[in-house]
């Protein structure tokens, strides 16, 4: 799994795509983004049309 972080356009904030081989991911690796989306940012992911998973809003 591939990770890219890129600053948002808001002052402060940072998003985070992860792209995955073929959009598979497993439970562990889910529940890890889900742990990081609660602690760092809005506490939701969105699901890309490319099979990628990106958070917004991280501090």
């Amino acid at each position: 799994m591939k990770n890219f972080l890129s600053k948002q356009r808001q002052a402060g904030f940072y998003s985070i795509r992860f792209k995955s081989s073929a959009g598979r991911l497993t439970t562990a690796q889910l529940l890890t983004i889900h742990e990081l989306a609660e602690k760092f940012g809005a506490g939701f992911i969105h699901l890309t049309s490319r099979q990628e998973i990106l958070s917004v809003n991280l501090t």
